[in-house]
């Protein structure tokens, strides 16, 4: 009942009835305004035909159990506080929106999709550090917290290897030698093949977009190493393939038995899949990839630098659906590949959404959303204080922000870093957001600037939401419609619904006072119709109850007869008019014989005859407790408006349509 009333109150109402301005007021309760808006908006969201000085009443007996539930202090319970504030958030989703993006960057990256890349690469550290080795001897590796300082130096020795590629060295030489002065854990192959767009981070891909073929693009820092990309080729992209593989294991560093016992055994699964037995059955069979075997080895949608160059060339050379390539080797085995299908570039439409979701994932996402933002900035009356934001970076440039040290020299610098809706913002506070979030850049400029950005965002979308019901009258009217209307739900469910089945009473007092409203024409069989499983057990049965009331003896003969395993009575209880149970209609009526049960061949029936109505409220309790519950409520409505006083403008009345 409760949720059923709670999914009423959440209607959605989209008439824009509701201007701001000249809303007066209809009706005071308890001193407290209701505006015509209000009263306007249930009217006519809730009017199934009822005329409008009707629901005048209804609606000041709602206004009186929400004054009542306020008195009690039922709005300032924990359960209440949480509820609604559960429920205006589930609602604000509908209203609160991520901010507008940069369409012209989605473009830009759908257009470098349809370009291919063959890159090289190497990898010069900014810093290095000093990092116990596994012998015990200090190793070199790259540093995980750079201050600007650290980058100036690199850079301009990463200008000089790229000086030397330009002019025709070896890029191989030069990663070599590289790699001789700093460990790095997991360092790819300096060539890497053919790529596509949203393979790497947006950063990278600028660099490498921006690059001409048969040339060598700026120095581009990625966390704590300046990369350097060779653009060997460029072509138009090569669109997506649906595969499907067998793969037979074999590590790169067999031994030539071991070479020559996998090339053998893909070889024969080779030819029996071309001399026509079932590729995705074999796959499942024989496949050492279980993975993809389970699915009859198919691999999905891939498209260029998705898989290891062997695969990848194998896999784009068959032409027709369903040609098979001879067995390739890749670092992790022999691969019997089936093509599937071929398409070019989604659309697109189709293609937006997975790419915005990677430029955000990249680190892109404040400029992505720039335009949203800019526009919650002005909305908000954003404004940041340089002077203040340079002391923070000026520490920043000599500590490391995660580092202990820099929190305390920046807690000195205790000055207002930002305003939104004109409430300060010191610099105190974004510092605790800083301790609070994990930085993802290792450049301590990158981390200030993008913490920075993360906590203004976050500060001028909380702000959007604790504007939502001065920007949109139709969600201040279903907030307050939803609060009106749990705290009427919680005041009326304490003081008349759950008090009425148990004032037993209460009950009773009043079932002897309206008992001409119970009785009924025709008479009633009250008692028990008991089915027993042979005569033994109807003997014993009638015995036993024979003193008892029906409710404690149907309840006794289903728990001391039955069991788990056997069963020798089935019991039924209640009122009972001829016609509804032909046990009771051959006893009590003198009916015809009723057909036995297979099961339960033998009855017995225990009861009285009430020919004008019911002896007591149990006899048709769920009425009668219905009916005294609006008695309750009635007298209840009665003594609110006693209590608080209604006054109701008859004249803005009137003005309603």
């Amino acid at each position: 009942m409760r949720k059923h009333l709670i999914l009423l109150t959440l209607g959605f109402f989209t008439g824009s009835v509701f201007a701001q301005a000249n809303d007066p007021v209809v009706m005071k309760v308890n001193g407290k305004d209701v505006k015509k808006s209000e009263f306007e908006y249930l009217y006519k969201k809730n009017n199934t035909g009822i005329a409008l000085d009707e629901y005048v009443e209804l609606f000041k007996n709602f206004k009186l159990k929400v004054a009542e539930a306020e008195t009690q202090g039922i709005d300032t319970t924990a359960s209440f506080v949480k509820e609604l504030k559960d429920n205006r958030d589930q609602l604000a989703k509908q209203y609160l929106h991520e901010p507008e993006i940069d369409e012209a960057m989605v473009i830009n990256e759908y257009n470098r999709l349809k370009e291919d890349v063959e890159l090289s690469h190497i990898a010069l550290p900014i810093k290095l550090d000093k990092v116990p080795g596994p012998n015990g001897n200090e190793e070199l590796y790259p540093s995980s917290q750079l201050l600007p300082s650290d980058t100036l130096a690199a850079y301009k020795k990463a200008i000089q290897y790229r000086n030397r590629l330009l002019k025709g060295e070896k890029i191989e030489k030069i990663a070599a030698e590289l790699e001789k002065s700093y460990k790095m854990p997991n360092t790819p192959p300096t060539y890497m093949g053919w790529m596509s767009a949203m393979m790497l981070l947006p950063s990278l891909e600028d660099a490498i977009y921006s690059t001409k073929a048969g040339s060598v693009s700026m120095p581009v820092r990625f966390n704590s190493i300046y990369l350097i990309f060779q653009v060997l080729n460029k072509r138009p992209s090569s669109g997506e393939i649906n595969a499907s593989h067998i793969m037979v294991a074999c590590p790169p560093d067999a031994d030539t038995i071991q070479v020559e016992d996998a090339k053998k055994k893909a070889d024969d699964i080779y030819k029996r899949v071309t001399s026509g037995e079932d590729f995705a059955s074999l796959a499942k069979e024989l496949s050492d990839d279980k993975g993809s075997g389970q699915q009859g080895g198919e691999l999905g949608w891939f498209g260029t630098g998705r898989m290891v160059k062997e695969f990848e060339t194998m896999a784009f050379s068959l032409k027709q659906k369903g040609d098979i390539g001879t067995p390739v080797r890749s670092q992790f085995g022999f691969h019997i590949i089936k093509l599937n299908d071929v398409r070019a570039m989604e659309p697109y439409d189709q293609k937006k959404n997975q790419i915005v979701n990677l430029l955000m994932r990249g680190g892109k996402n404040n400029e992505l959303q720039k335009p949203g933002i800019d526009e919650l900035k002005k909305k908000f009356n954003y404004t940041r204080n340089e002077q203040t934001w340079k002391e923070l970076c000026a520490v920043a440039d000599s500590y490391f922000p995660m580092d202990s040290i820099f929190a305390d020299k920046a807690a000195t610098i205790t000055g207002v870093l930002c305003s939104i809706s004109n409430k300060p913002y010191k610099t105190g506070e974004f510092l605790e957001y800083m301790k609070l979030t994990r930085a993802p850049y290792v450049l301590s400029s990158d981390i200030m600037e993008d913490r920075y950005n993360a906590y203004v965002l976050d500060i001028l979308k909380k702000e959007e939401n604790n504007h939502l019901e001065d920007e949109y009258p139709e969600f201040k009217n279903l907030m307050k419609e939803y609060r009106d209307g749990f705290l009427s739900y919680e005041v009326t469910q304490n003081e008349v619904w759950e008090k009425a089945p148990k004032d037993t009473v209460g009950l009773t007092a009043y079932f002897n006072a309206n008992k001409e409203k119970y009785s009924w024409e025709q008479p009633r069989y009250k008692g028990l119709v008991v089915l027993c499983k042979d005569s033994k057990t109807k003997k014993n049965a009638s015995k036993a109850i024979k003193k008892m009331e029906p409710d404690v003896a149907a309840r006794f003969l289903l728990k001391e007869f039955n069991n788990d395993s056997v069963k020798l009575v089935k019991v039924e209880k209640g009122l009972f008019q001829q016609g509804n149970n032909p046990f009771v209609d051959e006893v009590a009526f003198k009916g015809k014989k009723a057909e036995k049960n297979k099961d339960f061949p033998e009855f017995f029936a225990t009861g009285k005859i009430l020919k004008n109505g019911p002896e007591s409220y149990t006899d048709v309790g769920g009425l009668v407790i219905s009916d005294y519950q609006n008695y309750l409520e009635q007298e209840w409505l009665k003594r609110l408006r006693e209590k608080y006083p209604v006054v109701v403008y008859e004249d803005v009345l009137k003005t309603i349509d």
